[in-house]
């Protein structure tokens, strides 16, 4: 019974980490980089989605806001609790200060759990039907009792899942490097507020 549920653990998490979207520190612009802010900004290019943004500065500290606007040298950011205000106080980040861009949409992990949790309660339930014993005129919990555990069980692992996955984002190494800023600059625009 402990080893069914330590494989179906050893297997969600595993398989989970595989579908993350976060990139390395790497020394440079990798084509993996590339690949992966290409992908990000065509899904989100072209639609009114927030884009939570942490601006990690050659120091370690970070500055955290929505992403709002690309220019030229820098990455300016509006904290999103002024979003809804009609004079945006927006903060900016000159490219040679930053180590790297940390990104992710809204509303991520969320969208992550609700889908784990029903994939969670199916997989707990089909592996306690294949566990379960035949304990018929013996003491012991029953049938539906097994079935009740493996969905609630399932359902709490694919939760957990799902906030695994959907906490994942997509790092972005600028290091103060003018062409690294230069090749992610216009697949950021697109995706920031003001276009």
């Amino acid at each position: 019974m402990k080893n069914v549920i330590i494989v179906v653990l050893s297997l969600v998490l595993g398989v989970s980490t595989c579908f993350g979207q976060n990139v390395g520190s790497g020394s440079s612009w990798s084509p993996t980089v590339d690949a992966r802010l290409t992908k990000f900004s065509n899904k989100w290019k072209g639609k009114d989605k927030i884009i939570h943004t942490w601006v990690v500065n050659k120091f370690g500290f970070a500055d955290y806001g929505v992403l709002y606007e690309i220019t030229d040298t820098s990455i300016n950011l509006v904290k999103p609790r002024n979003l809804m205000q009609n004079d945006i106080p927006v903060f900016g980040t000159n490219y040679s200060n930053i180590k790297h861009l940390i990104l992710r949409e809204d509303r991520r992990k969320g969208k992550y759990i609700l889908r784990g949790i029903p994939i969670g309660v199916v997989v707990g339930l089909l592996v306690m039907a294949a566990a379960m014993p035949d304990n018929q005129g013996r003491l012991g919990p029953s049938q539906g009792e097994y079935l009740a555990f493996g969905a609630v069980g399932g359902g709490a692992v694919g939760m957990l899942g799902g906030l695994f996955i959907g906490s994942m984002k997509l790092k972005i190494p600028i290091k103060g490097s003018k062409s690294n800023f230069d090749k992610s600059k216009e697949r950021l625009r697109a995706i920031s507020m003001q276009k």
